[in-house]
């Protein structure tokens, strides 16, 4: 069976993998300001509200989640199971729902997915494991890939792991009396697994594994940015983005939005001990990668 949401001439999206969000949001608000669209409705990291629950839900029907992806794995090599989500993938993008995505104004003029003409796509870190579904969809999809240091990767999901934990702690404890009467229902929203730097650094290794099978298959129709690279030379790394993108590269432009970049963000663990110190632990598998 073919799935595809594209109408002959329509615009084939750009899909944005990496799981670094600081990294990947740096890029992709930088082509947004050049002419992307990455959705109306957006969280502050600029991922799709739209895509990513499809994302999930995904995710969920194999047993898996964000910070344990591997799963869909089962679910892509099972051809019953990837026709039942693809189909729902479908529906999904040509139903009114898709207005989350669109805008409702957008889609009150006639704008829909299936019929995009302008440069539009998303990102978010569970395309690197989703990928195959939306290539199934939109088979002349392009991807660009952005990664980053695995250790700092690691801890900016510790950091966060931190932060969520306080939330719930807090949440729970003003709910407390509800739970003593009825049982709570929905798990606490927290990603043990990142509260650790080996396992949030092993999470960071299967991503980035991952994510180069696909840009190695995708020959031409896929770019990589290392953000140590981008942070050096930003105007250079942004005007070959764009043009893959098929996005504006007027020189003043990318001047403008490539004028703020700070390079001191690059490979911020070295200024923490602690991190310094496990960087040394994994050097080996860091330098398989580039890094050292």
């Amino acid at each position: 069976m073919e799935h595809s949401a594209i109408s002959k001439g329509a615009t084939d999206p750009i899909i944005i993998i990496g799981m670094h969000r600081s990294g990947t949001s740096m890029m992709t608000g930088m082509l947004r300001q050049l002419g992307l669209f990455i959705g109306a409705n957006k969280d502050n990291n600029d991922e799709s509200n739209f895509f990513q629950r499809m994302n999930d839900w995904a995710l969920r029907q194999a047993g898996g989640s964000w910070d344990n992806p591997e799963m869909i794995d089962d679910l892509l090599a099972n051809s019953t199971m990837r026709e039942l989500v693809l189909d729902y993938f479908q529906l999904s993008l040509n139903s009114p729902r898709q207005l989350f995505f669109l805008d409702w104004r957008n889609y009150l003029r006639g704008q829909r997915i299936a019929t995009m003409e302008n440069p539009w796509g998303w990102k978010d870190p569970r395309n690197t494991y989703t990928l195959p579904l939306w290539l199934d969809i939109f088979p002349n999809a392009k991807v660009i890939h952005i990664y980053r240091n695995g250790i700092d990767v690691a801890q900016s999901l510790r950091l966060r792991w931190q932060k969520d934990l306080e939330h719930v702690q807090k949440t729970y404890q003003r709910q407390k009396p509800i739970f003593a009467a009825l049982p709570k229902i929905r798990t606490f929203p927290l990603s043990v697994r990142c509260s650790d730097l080996e396992q949030g650094f092993k999470l960071w290794e299967k991503h980035l594994q991952r994510a180069q099978v696909h840009v190695e298959t995708l020959g031409d129709r896929a770019i990589e940015v290392k953000y140590e690279d981008f942070l050096a030379s930003p105007l250079e790394h942004l005007r070959t983005v764009a043009a893959f993108a098929g996005l504006s590269t007027d020189e003043a432009k990318l001047r403008e939005i490539t004028g703020q970049v700070k390079g001191a963000r690059s490979q911020a663990y070295k200024k923490n001990p602690e991190l310094l110190a496990f960087s040394r632990s994994v050097n080996e598998r860091l330098e398989r990668h580039g890094y050292g």
